[in-house]
């Protein structure tokens, strides 16, 4: 396995585990940080910012417990893998409840360790590779076709089904990243049924499931007609969501519908507001070179239109503007249900603690001073989306 000098922080009262730990994960290959609880390690995080955290739980000052939640609250923090290292097998449930990724039980084999460091990471990577298979599902065979065309144009990986009794057991097969959905999949199981099913099973709980519906355009349909068509797609939509289903992209259509999945083909798309040129062309290097698509406005009032128009996974603002400033362009983004719950990230050479709450009290999700480390900066925007794609469905 290629580390790439990944960075894995220890976590542990007993100086005897730290010194041992810290000499076994780099011979692996890992960059590690070492801290003897959970407020000396909370400080490294904002630091260094982990690939991974490996920690016990009974700790003074701050324990592991405690530290877990503490990192899960924060925006960008949600996704870092974490390891817990425990005696007490009966808190199994308990740590996997609050958000954590695996334990290791004392006493425990390295070898052992080593697997479930590697595991963490593959399922971390996993998640973002550049092509993603993409598992298309309908009782249209055509249009199931039409759109696996148009993916495998995209470069993506794909498969089809057009039988819904057959969907669960191709997803155990095919393992796909994405799987997108008739909505009124024809047959003795449910599109409803599905969703369920799928989300019930550990490995696909947190896949995207997108549903569509391929009702063709009919200009000689009466109102009554389309009104009640409305409603019942409505009413198989409403269903499915209930279950864990992701999005509803609407009717399909091969001009637009690249458009409507790319989000969760890619790794995302950035827009940036900032009047500085220089801090966007330095963002949209580092950025664009991390495999996301970046859009930019140098004014408050251009950047609305762009958010507006584009929706995108995470918006980067500047504060310091001309006309109209960053905390004006927050309010507008935060009172529009269009855009409301898009992630934005604050940047601004402004570091007193009053300019910090301000951007938080007004919906930021992250507040980050200039001059800024770009690694970490994208560290924390693969965090945020990953969390704010797949995390409400744990």
């Amino acid at each position: 396995m290629h580390t790439d000098k990944k960075k894995i922080l220890i976590v542990d009262d007993e100086r005897n585990m730290l010194t041992l730990l810290d000499a076994k994960l780099t011979g692996w290959g890992y960059t590690v940080h070492m801290a003897r609880d959970g407020k000396e390690a909370l400080k490294i995080v904002a630091e260094v910012y982990p690939d991974l955290i490996i920690s016990d739980v009974m700790m003074p000052n701050m324990d592991g417990n405690q530290f877990l939640k503490e990192i899960r609250s924060q925006a960008f923090g949600k996704g870092i893998p974490f390891i817990i290292i425990t005696a007490r097998t009966q808190m199994k449930d308990y740590f996997e409840a609050i958000g954590v990724d695996d334990f290791i039980e004392k006493p425990f084999k390295f070898e052992e360790l080593r697997r479930k460091i590697e595991k963490a990471f593959h399922t971390k990577e996993d998640q973002f590779e550049s092509h993603k298979r993409v598992l298309v599902a309908g009782t249209n065979e055509s249009v199931v076709e039409s759109m696996s065309a148009l993916l495998r144009e995209d470069q993506q990986h794909t498969d089809l089904v057009t039988s819904a009794e057959q969907v669960v057991s191709k997803t155990i097969m095919f393992l796909p990243n994405v799987i997108i959905l008739d909505v009124e999949f024809i047959g003795s199981v449910s599109s409803q049924e599905i969703v369920k099913i799928l989300r019930q099973m550990p490995q696909f709980k947190n896949v995207p499931v997108l549903l569509y519906n391929f009702d063709e355009l009919n200009s000689r349909k009466d109102v009554e007609t389309i009104r009640q068509r409305d409603t019942q797609i409505a009413v198989a939509v409403n269903a499915c969501l209930s279950q864990g289903a992701t999005e509803y992209i609407g009717r399909f259509d091969k001009k637009i519908f690249i458009s409507k999945v790319e989000r969760y083909l890619g790794k995302g798309i950035i827009a940036i507001i900032d009047d500085q040129v220089i801090t966007v062309k330095l963002l949209e290097k580092v950025l664009m070179r991390a495999g996301y698509k970046v859009l930019f406005a140098h004014d408050g009032k251009t950047g609305l239109e762009l958010v507006r128009n584009v929706i995108p996974d995470i918006v980067i603002l500047d504060i310091v503007m001309p006309g109209m400033d960053g905390y004006e362009v927050m309010r507008n983004l935060k009172t529009d249900n269009v855009t409301k719950n898009i992630l934005v990230i604050m940047l601004t050479v402004k570091k007193e603690k009053k300019d910090t709450d301000n951007g938080l009290d007004l919906g930021a999700d992250d507040y980050v001073t200039k001059p800024f480390h770009t690694r970490l900066l994208v560290k924390r925007i693969e965090q945020m989306i990953r969390n704010n794609r797949f995390g409400s469905l744990r």
